[in-house]
């Protein structure tokens, strides 16, 4: 509600408690209804910059929960980020000790390999020596002179 109603023949002004001023010029005079309208509007105008003044209200309340927001995202976001390089590591460590064991298991195989191939090769060597030394010590052939 207005604080001061002034109406001459002229004009009507509304004067509210923190100093607002809604005035009206009347060519032929104020009354009653023009007094009543202005204040219509006035309290239109009243409602609208309540409706604007909570609506930036509820911006700036948004805009600092987005802040926050965005702080705790970045903050989880990081820690995310390095847990992940963790894991890495570990996964690099656990892949580089499963390859090493793996090289290992195959040299330890290879190495398996390699002996029986030498140990028959020596075999086969061992045989056709032993028999080259028995058919030249007994001739099947022998000598006329």
């Amino acid at each position: 509600e207005p604080a001061i109603w002034d109406a001459s023949r002229t004009k009507t002004r509304i004067v509210t408690r923190d100093g607002t001023i809604a005035q009206a010029d009347c060519g032929r005079g104020c009354n009653n209804n023009t007094y009543r309208l202005l204040q219509g509007t006035f309290t239109r105008r009243g409602r609208w910059a309540r409706v604007e003044l909570e609506q930036e209200k509820e911006v700036e309340e948004a805009e600092n929960y987005m802040k926050k927001t965005e702080v705790y995202l970045d903050s989880v976001m990081e820690s995310a980020m390095e847990e992940y390089r963790l894991f890495e590591v570990e996964m690099n460590r656990m892949a580089m000790a499963e390859h090493d064991s793996l090289v290992k298991v195959a040299s330890r195989k290879m190495g398996k390999s390699m002996k029986k191939a030498a140990t028959f090769a020596s075999n086969e060597y061992i045989e056709a020596a032993a028999k080259s030394t028995s058919s030249s010590s007994n001739p099947k052939k022998v000598n006329p002179s």
